[in-house]
């Protein structure tokens, strides 16, 4: 009977060594693993996405909800830039703005303007251009920088009343 008990001293000496050893490798890898997580600061960072309904694409020029409304077309890398009339809340017109340099509008520059046209995709810009639209037509075509301030500045200037 004395191997008997040797044996189950052994086996109950046996396990608790497993225990032990089970706990101290989940102790390990617990604290391993909360010194990794606190090491890296975990920083609030605020993703909040703004959407940003001024700049639209070429393609989107003749549909938008207003009815009557000013598209600016503009190479953005060009050295004089009018799109700081863009973004007034004084605007009697909502005033889009359409960049050039964009990649999706690069297809649309040209040597020659092409603007009165019955497919979008037949369109082309010159250079800067503002575009007055009405119920998804172009009504009416500025291509001087003069006439385009002189059209935006009426615009942010006139009486909403």
């Amino acid at each position: 009977m004395k191997k008997n008990n040797n044996t189950d001293e052994f086996n109950l000496i046996s396990l608790i060594k497993f225990v032990v050893v089970v706990i101290i490798a989940f102790i390990a890898f617990y604290g391993i693993t909360l010194l990794v997580t606190n090491n890296k600061e975990t920083k609030k960072e605020s993703n909040n996405a703004a959407i940003q309904y001024d700049e639209i694409l070429v393609g989107e020029i003749l549909n938008r909800k207003k009815e009557t409304y000013y598209v600016l077309v503009e190479d953005s890398s060009s050295e004089t830039t009018l799109s700081q009339y863009i973004g007034s809340n004084n605007n009697t017109k909502k005033v889009f703005f359409c960049d050039l340099e964009n990649a999706f509008n690069k297809t649309y520059k040209s040597d020659e303007s092409n603007l009165y046209v019955d497919n979008i995709s037949e369109i082309r810009f010159k250079n800067t251009t503002l575009l007055e639209i009405e119920n998804g037509k172009i009504v009416n075509s500025y291509e001087e920088n003069e006439q385009i301030e002189n059209t935006l500045k009426a615009n942010s200037t006139s009486e909403k009343e």
